[in-house]
């Protein structure tokens, strides 16, 4: 067993997360499954901040 999955992405997300990759840190570029990764734990991070109420 890995540690890994695949996922699909549309060509139109794919895109847009190429375009993530270049902006989120500047003089470099993150992969894909870093910028998913990212994006991910940030949303997790909020939700569950919203819900300590």
């Amino acid at each position: 067993m890995t540690k890994y999955k695949n996922v699909s992405l549309t060509k139109e997300i794919a895109k847009k997360i190429d375009k993530l990759s270049r902006e989120l840190v500047p003089h470099g570029q993150l992969s894909r499954s870093k910028v998913i990764e990212i994006i991910v734990n940030e949303k997790l991070l909020n939700f569950n901040n919203s819900k300590e109420v």
